[in-house]
This record gives C-alpha cells, structure tokens and sequence, in this order.
C-alpha cells in the first residue's frame, strides 16, 4: 500500500505534535498551536498517523471530544496530508474511534482544497457555514472608543482565570462545534510569553465579567500579531463593549510593533463581519465548517 495508517500512541505522540504544530495551521490553527498541543494525550483523544513506504509521515488527524461531551459533538484538532490518498484513511479510522454517544463531527477546511473536501463528502459530511480569517494591515491607526456606562476594563492577569473561563464559555455557547475552557486551560492561556499584556483585557459591570480579549505576538521574527479571543457575555452584547475591546487590542498590537493584525471569525460571528470590515478589516480566506450527523 501506498499510505499506511496508525493510531497515535505514548511513544509516537511527540511525533504527531511536532506533525500538527508544522501542518495543521495550513487547514485551521484553532487547535494545532504549541500551547494547545502541549495538553494532547492519545489515551484521550482519537488520533492516527500516515506514513508513506519509507517509513516518513504523510498526514495526521485527531479528533477532540472531551469538552463536547455535554453537546454530544466532537472536533477535528487537525485533518491534514500531504499525501490526498491518506485524506479518506485518516477519516475512517479516528471517526471508528468514537462511541455511539457522539452525534456530530465537524471539522474546518479550506475551501480551495479539494482533496480533503472530497474525502469529506465520501465520508458523508456536508458544509453547513463558512468562517472568516481577517486581516488589519493600520492597527494603530483605530480611533480609541470609550467603555459602555458601567463597564470597567483591566489588564487580564492569570488570578482571573476563573472570570476569563467563564466569559468565554457564555460567550460561545450557542456555537455547535466549540469547546468547553475549563479553569486548567484558561491559567495556561493567559500568562504565555507571547501575550501581548496591554491587549489582553478582561472587562467587568460591578464586578460581574463581561467580555474579554486575547492578543498574541506572530511566532518568531513575525510582525503580524494575533487576536485570538473576542467574546462577550450575552447580555452586554450590541452596546459597543466587543467594538471597544477589539478597538484596544489592535492598538496595543502596533505599540508592540506588529504591523498587522489578523482573526478568524467563528461562524456565528457572520452578522458581524460588516463591523469588521468597517473598522478596517479585509478577508484573506475562508474556512468552511463541515459536519457529520452519526444519527443518520
């Protein structure tokens, strides 16, 4: 056979991770980040690797689903091959991994792909929405917008891991194929050495967490930071507090001295494109969300 796959195991996780950090952001970076991957287990999460015939990987998949349990859901860390023969293999074998619990699968691909997007359809995934990644190339140039009344807002410190986790998760919890942040993920998240401290910010009504957001340096020499996370709590969303936020992030970006600054929408966030795009945003691809109904 051309491509050979096997389960990711103890002794080959470093491979798979070194694998994902290199390849995975090529389809979706969500989950293929250093940090994220520092926390992968194979004991906990479906995962198998290609090789070819000299014994050299080829293609990596892994699907989350601790975090989704409450939804009956599951996600694609990283479906990605560098051998198309490996796409459909890969599929196969981390989706017979599942239990019958599991429901849906879905898993964010490029839409220009066209290997990967049919080894989907043959495995019976349909696309169901489209997520955005955008770029702001005159961050420092953003007018300075003033809090919501009653909304105070600070520097995001690891002591409020605990508020941040829970921010994220009201914020998000409408979105069929977003994990759960526990309390563990949100300490790690907020003190790594490429946040960029002025533009990571938590903001609170009496005390109460509002919103938040995360932004992070480009890796190595890059000038192009990042913002990772925007959200806010349902009841302050539409008075001006994501705008806010989003404004002091990208300007804290350009004090560090990136030159551009990107994000990707998740696709509930569609209704919210047009605000992106008029405070200077410009769309440089898009992923679509694809999703398997097991029920079928």
């Amino acid at each position: 056979m051309r491509v050979t796959i096997t389960d990711v195991t103890p002794e080959t996780r470093d491979a798979f991770v070194r694998y994902a950090a290199e390849h995975g952001p090529e389809h979706d970076e969500s989950f293929t980040r250093i940090d994220d991957l520092l926390t992968f287990d194979p004991r906990h999460e479906p995962a198998a690797l290609a090789y070819d015939t000299a014994g050299r990987i080829v293609g990596a998949a892994s699907i989350m689903w601790e975090g989704y349990v409450e939804k009956s859901s599951a996600r694609f860390r990283i479906l990605y091959a560098t051998d198309y023969v490996a796409y459909p293999l890969l599929i196969e074998r981390v989706l017979s991994q599942l239990s019958g619990a599991t429901k849906r699968v879905f898993v964010f691909l490029p839409a220009t792909d066209g290997h990967v997007v049919q080894a989907a359809l043959t495995a019976g995934f349909t696309t169901t929405r489209r997520s955005h990644v955008l770029e702001h190339d005159h961050p420092g140039t953003v007018d300075i917008i003033d809090p919501p009344a009653g909304i105070s807002v600070s520097p995001a410190t690891p002591l409020m891991a605990g508020m941040w986790a829970e921010v994220v998760n009201s914020a998000f919890m409408d979105f069929p194929c977003r994990h759960y942040m526990s309390l563990e993920q949100a300490r790690v998240t907020l003190p790594r050495p490429n946040v960029i401290e002025a533009g990571t910010l938590i903001a609170r009504r009496t005390g109460v967490p509002a919103g938040v957001v995360l932004t992070v340096s480009g890796p190595g020499k890059s000038d192009v930071a990042e913002i990772e996370t925007l959200g806010v709590v349902p009841a302050e969303q539409g008075h001006g507090l994501g705008r806010m936020l989003l404004g002091s992030a990208l300007r804290a970006a350009a004090y560090s001295g990136a030159r551009a600054v990107r994000l990707a929408t998740l696709p509930v966030d569609e209704p919210l494109l047009d605000i992106y795009l008029k405070m200077g945003f410009t769309v440089v691809r898009t992923r679509d969300c694809w999703e398997a109904d097991r029920t079928r």
